[in-house]
């Protein structure tokens, strides 16, 4: 299903949709400056609220200092065999990113050596890292903490990087999350600007946080991750290709106002929602000031469960108010176990008019999803053996979520397995399954049936599980009275 979403939100939205309308610069790096193989030797270049700041030369592959280096008016990384990785000293937790909606990184892979193994030559960034990660990423082959891990190789899904992008000589972007590939993306060169609007609530451990990744301006997908560590966002840089190394060039580092409808309610991705109370929420673009845009007129819903393709889908035009804006969609307890993709365009005035559905001014937005509770029977919480005595009490207890009122069916069976009813013994029909006084006979296994309006042919079953009952099977005295003919 995922994949199916990333290659809608291309086709739905690559076209239009643009990055966020940019606040402040927090900082940006040309590399105008003399070369040098120590980059933060001077600041021309720098600029933007943060400015300036040093550069950490983290891991030189080749061992040589030209690993990293100004060359040319561009940073210069991976000279020679081996990878290098190198991050901005600076702890990018600010304020202003929180009072935003965000904050962007964007950087520009200028040339990549040519060279083989072209899925491995690459040159990105990755956010998340404490600063004890950054100082200590290294060549995925040393099988220690790369920012991003060298694929397909054993130690894939090693990586520090809560998130990392990258461009690779093979003509592909690749998105990361902690070593793990989350999606690869052919964009057709090995060249050319990634920009990522990451959306951020917090910097808490476990907070997720979203990231919308562009790549020479055009849309490409949203992922997901989640801050590893609470206050730890140092910004890295690595690159991998041996020779000449990877050229970048054009840093830039900005707070950011979303210019399109954004906080969606149901949130994107929310599951178990129940369909009769849900309620379409999302707050409306924003201008290049960071205020709500006055300029939309109208909102264009579109809605659609099973296939997030919107394509012959006429949208709901839902009148503008103040944040937030609502609309309460048709559903009822009928609409039980589906997944439903929406999206809001916005329409604007001009010359007075409202821009109509399909007018090039309309702000296209992103796709949203949310999935709606099982009308089946879920077990959540299951059974677990049990060793007792005879004349003990014991129970066992399973934890469902049904939409319907459920009904329990535990059973007993002697040969540990859910379908072969011929040796099956209903043993109870409460949730919790209790067993008073246990005798030597009631050892055995037992399992649950689940069963709610659904039908029986939607049944869930529980693990199975065995009670064991302790009781005298022998017994030796070891007294010589007690021995028959020795």
């Amino acid at each position: 299903m995922k994949k199916k979403v990333c290659m809608c939100l291309v086709m739905c939205v690559g076209a239009l949709a643009s990055a966020a309308y940019e606040g402040a610069v927090l900082f940006s790096d040309s590399y105008d400056r003399p070369n040098n193989t120590n980059i933060s030797a001077s600041t021309v270049g720098m600029s933007g609220l943060l400015a300036p700041l040093t550069y950490v030369e983290a891991f030189e592959g080749s061992g040589q200092p030209t690993s990293i280096q100004i060359l040319n008016n561009q940073l210069n990384v991976a000279v020679g065999p081996g990878m290098s990785s190198l991050f901005l000293d600076y702890n990018l937790i600010d304020e202003a990113i929180l009072a935003a909606d965000g904050f962007s990184v964007s950087l520009e892979v200028v040339r990549i050596q040519v060279a083989d193994d072209e899925a491995n030559r690459f040159g990105g960034f990755g956010v998340g890292n404490t600063r004890a990660e950054a100082l200590a990423a290294r060549d995925s082959q040393d099988h220690v903490a790369p920012l991003r891990p060298t694929t397909g190789r054993a130690n894939q899904g090693v990586g520090v990087s809560d998130f990392y992008v990258d461009l690779a000589l093979d003509n592909n972007l690749r998105l990361w999350s902690n070593g793990n590939l989350l999606e690869t993306i052919p964009v057709g060169v090995n060249s050319g600007t990634i920009h990522v609007d990451f959306y951020v609530t917090d910097f808490n451990a476990g907070s997720v946080a979203a990231a919308a990744v562009y790549f020479n301006g055009v849309y490409l997908s949203m992922q997901k991750f989640a801050w590893d560590n609470t206050d730890a966002n140092y910004l890295a840089f690595s690159g991998r290709t041996p020779g000449e190394g990877v050229f970048l060039d054009n840093l830039r580092i900005a707070t950011f106002y979303e210019n399109r409808a954004h906080q969606p309610v149901p949130a994107d991705g929310a599951i178990d929602v129940n369909p009769a109370e849900v309620v379409l929420q999302w707050n409306k673009g924003k201008d290049a000031q960071g205020n709500p845009n006055s300029a939309i007129a109208q909102h264009y819903l579109y809605m659609i469960d099973g296939e997030p393709n919107f394509v012959g889908v006429s949208p709901i035009v839902v009148p503008d108010t103040e944040d937030p804006v609502q609309y309460h969609p048709a559903l009822s307890l009928n609409d039980t176990d589906k997944i439903y993709f929406w999206r809001v365009d916005e329409s604007v005035r001009v010359n007075g008019i409202p821009t109509a559905p399909d007018d090039p001014n309309t702000i296209t937005g992103f796709v949203w999803s949310f999935e709606t509770i099982k009308s089946v029977p879920i077990i959540t919480s299951q059974p677990t053996n049990v060793l007792t005595e005879v004349g003990q009490t014991t129970e066992f207890s399973v934890s469902v979520t049904s939409l319907s009122p459920a009904s329990y069916h535990w059973y007993k069976t002697t040969d540990k397995t859910i379908d072969t009813p011929d040796d099956d013994v209903l043993a109870g029909q409460d949730e919790v399954l209790v067993i008073a006084p246990v005798q030597a006979a009631d050892e055995g296994y037992y399992y649950c049936k689940v069963i709610n309006a659904s039908g029986e042919q939607n049944a869930a079953y529980s693990t199975v599980v065995k009670l064991g009952v302790k009781r005298q099977v022998a017994h030796w005295t070891l007294d010589w009275a007690d021995y028959v003919d020795g």
